[in-house]
């Protein structure tokens, strides 16, 4: 289960992840942040985020590349996001 909260201040979204972020529900965080991009910077909270699967860090990385600030990342995400890719061969 994954839970999206969302958060608007001045020029700045807040946005919070809560739970596991798996492959079924990174459509829809994706739906979220590009809409909240569309009203200013976007900032994602992952400090409730307790598990994200291979293909959840991927869109992670994603999101740090194309200049999504992510919050609060516990050592464990950041060392599996910091690590390479898996390639699945």
């Amino acid at each position: 289960m994954l839970r999206i909260i969302r958060s608007p201040s001045l020029k700045i979204i807040d946005i919070a992840l809560e739970g596991k972020l798996l492959q079924p529900w990174i459509d829809e965080v994706r739906c979220v942040v590009t809409a909240a991009g569309s009203e200013g910077r976007v900032r994602l909270d992952l400090s409730r985020l307790s598990f994200a699967d291979e293909p959840g860090l991927t869109f992670l990385r994603e999101l740090r590349s194309d200049g999504v600030e992510l919050l609060a990342r516990s050592a464990l995400l950041a060392g599996l996001m910091d690590r390479a890719p898996v390639d699945g061969n």
